[in-house]
């Protein structure tokens, strides 16, 4: 999974899927996108959980459910008090962006493309917790998908909507020529329903 998904709706799931099934072991471990990808594409893992889009033909995919995009910014930044952060609000901005290239990275490098939106990238890293924690220490801001990832755990942060809106779309994925068994297939459906379910009560905005 992507180390960002290790919390949020993922622990409850896992710990409630092992009451009911006391006869299955789960391994969980934290990869980049590209390590997830590859390693089912070698038959390594049973199931991944990314997001959208996978092109990756050796890999099977399930979309699970869809969360917007955010930014989260220092408490005492001054876009703190926004409603809501647009592309021309980061232009010159410190920004803390994503090392991997993933799709939300591409996606923001794009928009401030289009919108001549020049924000200045302080640092780029691999893991949202660690962009998350640099946020807290007033480094800079950066963008994370809500209610994904446990965002009510960050200490010293707003997170605010961001505009134009940029959907993740959360899927699970499996190696093409191993479809999900009924155990997995359980599993799978019950992240499914917690994941969705954190959306229809999570704010949008939160503030610690």
């Amino acid at each position: 999974m992507l180390p960002a998904l290790a919390t949020g709706p993922l622990v409850a799931v896992v710990a409630r899927f092992l009451d009911d099934h006391p006869e299955v072991f789960l391994s969980l471990a934290s990869r980049t996108r590209m390590q997830i990808l590859d390693g089912l594409a070698h038959n390594q893992h049973d199931i991944g959980l990314v997001g959208l889009p996978v092109n990756e033909p050796n890999v099977g995919v399930r979309q699970l459910a869809t969360a917007e995009s955010v930014c989260l910014v220092p408490a005492d930044h001054p876009l703190s008090a926004a409603t809501v952060i647009t592309t021309a609000d980061l232009d010159g901005e410190n920004i803390i962006g994503n090392l991997d290239r993933s799709p939300l990275r591409r996606t923001i490098d794009r928009l401030f493309d289009d919108f001549g939106a020049r924000p200045d990238i302080r640092v780029e890293v691999t893991t949202a917790q660690a962009a998350f924690a640099l946020v807290a220490q007033g480094v800079g801001i950066t963008l994370a998908w809500r209610d994904m990832f446990d965002l009510a755990a960050v200490p010293g942060v707003r997170v605010i909507p961001f505009r134009p809106k940029i959907d993740f779309d959360l899927a699970t994925v499996f190696p093409a020529n191993r479809p999900l068994d009924g155990i997995a297939e359980t599993f799978v459906d019950a992240y499914a329903d917690a994941a969705q379910a954190q959306q229809s009560v999570a704010p949008h905005t939160k503030e610690r």
